[in-house]
């Protein structure tokens, strides 16, 4: 699976019913949000240890927060193998089904969120605009 410059995909295990355009469709909408996704990651690790950003797609937007503690086991074995400081997991939830990925790139976390400092990375703040995200 390709993958833009910069980053890598280091584990993206199927654990809905994604098909492969609506993986190419997430992975666009990751890369695309990259910065922000990751902010919300290396916060949400400072704030309540390792755990996974998770993205509910709706019809208008995007529902974006941070998991972490007893988390399903569809996606626990990724948040317990990832290395915070340059990876993040992110769960994508569609109506029929979520996909959860373990990706790495650059900038890391860590920058992206210090670079966010001039805007809200609360993730109950943020809303993707329709058609970022496939549905």
């Amino acid at each position: 699976m390709a993958v833009e410059t910069g980053f890598r995909d280091i584990d993206a295990p199927d654990i809905g019913v994604g098909s492969d355009d609506q993986m190419s469709g997430d992975f666009d909408a990751i890369f695309a949000n990259w910065q922000y996704l990751a902010a919300v990651a290396w916060r949400g690790y400072e704030n309540y240890g390792c755990g996974a950003v998770v993205v509910s797609v709706a019809v208008d937007c995007a529902d974006v927060t941070y998991a972490s503690g007893s988390l399903p086991e569809s996606y626990a074995r990724l948040v317990a193998a990832y290395n915070p400081l340059d990876e993040v997991v992110i769960v994508v939830r569609h109506a029929d089904g979520e996909q959860a990925y373990r990706l790495g790139g650059l900038p890391t976390p860590r920058e992206c969120a210090a670079q966010a400092s001039h805007y809200a990375t609360s993730a109950n703040l943020y809303c993707v605009p329709r058609g970022c995200l496939p549905q």
